[in-house]
């Protein structure tokens, strides 16, 4: 259904978000970021190459576009668990 590249998925997870990115920071001065405030998540079966589960973002942009990011499910639920390690069930 989406483009199959055989890319391997790369999740970054930096736990600091408030200072994480600061590749960003002249993004935000320059008016470059878009905050939405919708985001949809699936899991798509057999997503990965491998056929294994995926999880794929939906974000819908303003102009129209929409962006899509998928990762295994297996990486998405390391980043969940890393998150509530750090900062538990808020």
């Amino acid at each position: 259904m989406f483009q199959k590249d055989n890319i391997h998925p790369v999740l970054e997870i930096r736990l600091e978000g408030d200072v994480s990115f600061p590749e960003y920071k002249e993004h935000v001065k320059e008016g470059k970021i878009i905050s939405v405030s919708h985001i949809k998540l699936t899991a798509l079966t057999a997503g990965m190459s491998s056929n294994k589960t995926s999880v794929a973002l939906f974000i819908d942009l303003p102009d129209g576009k929409v962006v899509f990011a998928e990762t295994s499910l297996r990486l998405f639920l390391i980043a969940a668990r890393m998150l509530q390690a750090k900062y538990g069930e808020e």
